[in-house]
């Protein structure tokens, strides 16, 4: 020891800046722990996994295991804190248990995921993203057992990281860990995640009012369910917008269209008419350019493909709509609206609101090579409007790509 320190004045006295220090005191939870990996290309066709124990002992698994092995290395995990990426692999976990009828895991779980993003401050998305952060190598995902080691590595590099305070109980950690999650209180709603559920997952408007029927925001999707749900997941509440509606939203109602565009269209008019507290943006399609005016047809087929939604546009304004059966021939009544519109003696057409063809003109420029139109203008006459639109019409194919007649 002294061929070490030599004459080093620090060392001169006890109370030195230099000293040893007694080991920290080794918690049962940190040597008896068990660490789960589940395949993620497996999550949504069958489970495959692995679970790493302290011990050393490792077991791999899958949707074929057979019910005896997963008790018996279940037995092995009993009392252990069960580490994983996140919840979703416990779920997945448990999925399988109850496919076998085995009781569900309830032990005390950690997400190793939401632990690494509530130590750098950041989301961390994935193994590898956490393998980046901190320098060291990942296995090859396609090996379970690797993984789940992986984990087991992972922890006591993290654990290092997190506040004494918080190491020196489970509960204490659990907290800290959980601390990095907001979770949604539904008990101010007059829905649950039931409704979330069950909502259509087609495209509509959805209005979201406060407990006095006020309505706070309107907004649209192609698919209602999808976009809803968005609203209710934690990462959701890091945003100011969403933040506001939480404060007073109770109510939510939903309203099915046809398509997309439709649900565009039916979003502005009810903004104009409902003035939503939240997104008052009466004005916000006002900054498409013009580009001269325009007389089009634009067709969009319902998802069934038996019939088919014809917009009628003139002079960059949206005149309306009209159903036409696939696999026939332009019906009387489409074919004289189109004459009155378009080839009618009156050269000023009805006026609706030029908003609307700028919403339509957004929707077409986004989705132009997957839609199909008729240029009233290039193709010339009514009877070669006609005749281009029945091409259209008696082949329901060509509205599911991109055509062109000519």
């Amino acid at each position: 020891m002294a061929a070490l320190i030599g004459k080093d004045p620090r060392f001169d006295h006890a109370n030195g800046l230099w000293y040893i220090r007694d080991a920290p005191p080794i918690r049962t939870w940190d040597t008896d722990s068990a660490f789960l990996y589940i395949e993620a290309a497996h999550r949504t066709k069958h489970c495959r996994g692995a679970i790493h124990c302290t011990s050393g002992h490792c077991f791999e698994f899958d949707s074929s295991t057979s019910a005896a092995a997963i008790v018996e290395a279940l037995d092995r995990t009993k009392g252990k804190v069960l580490f994983a990426w996140g919840k979703r692999d416990l779920h997945q976990l448990n999925q399988l248990l109850a496919k076998s009828r085995i009781p569900e895991w309830t032990g005390e779980f950690l997400s190793l995921g939401l632990m690494a993003s509530r130590l750098f401050h950041r989301k961390i998305q994935s193994p590898n993203a956490l393998a980046s952060v901190l320098d060291i190598h990942v296995p090859e995902d396609s090996d379970p057992k690797e993984m789940a080691r992986f984990i087991s590595d992972c922890v006591p590099l993290l654990l290092d990281r997190i506040p004494a305070e918080y190491r020196e109980e489970i509960g204490l950690l659990q907290t800290w860990v959980n601390g990095a999650e907001k979770t949604i209180d539904f008990g101010h709603f007059e829905f649950d995640l039931i409704f979330l559920k069950q909502l259509p997952e087609s495209p509509g408007v959805y209005i979201m009012k406060d407990r006095t029927d006020r309505v706070l925001y309107v907004g649209q999707s192609g698919n209602l369910r999808k976009r809803v749900r968005s609203y209710f997941v934690s990462s959701a509440l890091e945003q100011p917008k969403i933040q506001k509606i939480h404060e007073s939203l109770y109510r939510i109602e939903v309203r099915q269209t046809k398509n997309e565009v439709e649900a565009l269209l039916l979003e502005m008019r009810l903004i104009r008419r409902l003035k939503p507290v939240i997104n008052l943006q009466t004005e916000v399609h006002r900054d498409i350019p013009r580009h001269g005016p325009r007389n089009i047809i634009l067709m969009a087929s319902k998802t069934d493909y038996e019939a088919a939604t014809l917009y009628f546009l003139r002079e960059n304004c949206f005149i309306g709509k009209q159903l036409n059966r696939l696999g026939t021939s332009a019906a009387a009544k489409l074919r004289e609206r189109i004459r009155r519109i378009f080839f009618g003696k009156s050269k000023e057409p009805r006026r609706h609101d030029p908003r609307e063809m700028e919403i339509v003109a957004r929707w077409m420029a986004r989705h132009g090579k997957r839609l199909n139109w008729l240029d009233v203008d290039e193709a010339g006459s009514f009877g070669n409007v006609i005749r281009l639109l029945n091409d259209y019409l008696h082949d329901p194919d060509n509205l599911s790509k991109k055509v062109y007649y000519r």
